[in-house]
């Protein structure tokens, strides 16, 4: 990027992230097709969901949001790699 310090709602950063949650994606769809005979298909990362192409009024240039959504199972202590037994 070549910024000393980006900012969080930089475009760069919405850009990279909605990269990597696509190659994500990708992979897991990769990894569940090659392995049919799972009991459960790896279902974390699903296709981004594409909105309606909006043009910017400044620029002229068009864009569109996509909406990523990502499913985790946390514990309920943050600071522990596993799940609590209650």
């Amino acid at each position: 990027m070549g910024e000393t310090a980006v900012a969080l709602t930089d475009a760069k950063v919405s850009e990279f992230v909605s990269k990597l949650l696509d190659a994500c994606a990708q992979a897991q769809a990769a990894y569940n097709a090659g392995n049919p005979t799972n009991d459960a298909d790896l279902n974390s990362f699903p296709a981004p969901i594409a909105g309606a192409p909006i043009q910017d009024s400044t620029s002229g240039e068009w864009y569109s949001a996509f909406t990523h959504t990502v499913s985790v199972n946390v514990p309920l202590s943050r600071n522990d790699t596993t799940g609590v037994t209650l």
